[in-house]
């Protein structure tokens, strides 16, 4: 897993140049906001960016990559022993994304958190 982040999986948004080689990006951008009646900060939502070459967008599996990564990432987010500095998310929102010029595409994903309000 160590060997994918900072070359697969960035924890801020960024995708890479469009590279020779075809291969699937994983990218975040955080928003937070204030705990109410405290002077602390949480995660308010999180989107994640799912891109892949189009090359590798169909799986053996019946499933699109990029719906299979998301898979991925909705098991950790929902995983009923939390990820305690996140506290409780939740999905809010998706939607279709495409890399203009290149032959990039895939989802990104909004999480927002329900626990800190």
């Amino acid at each position: 897993m160590d060997s994918l982040v900072w070359n697969h999986i960035f924890p801020y948004n960024y995708i890479p140049e469009p590279q020779e080689e075809a291969k699937s990006y994983i990218t975040m951008q955080f928003q937070y906001k204030k705990v109410k009646n405290a002077n602390i900060f949480k995660t308010g939502r999180i989107t994640f960016y799912i891109v892949c070459h189009q090359s590798l967008v169909k799986t053996d599996y019946s499933s699109l990559r990029y719906d299979y990564v998301l898979s991925c990432i909705d098991e950790v987010i929902n995983d009923t022993r939390g990820i305690a500095w996140l506290g409780k998310m939740e999905f809010d929102d998706m939607s279709d994304i495409s890399l203009s010029g290149s032959k990039y595409v895939g989802i990104a994903v909004t999480y927002k958190n329900v626990e800190f309000l």
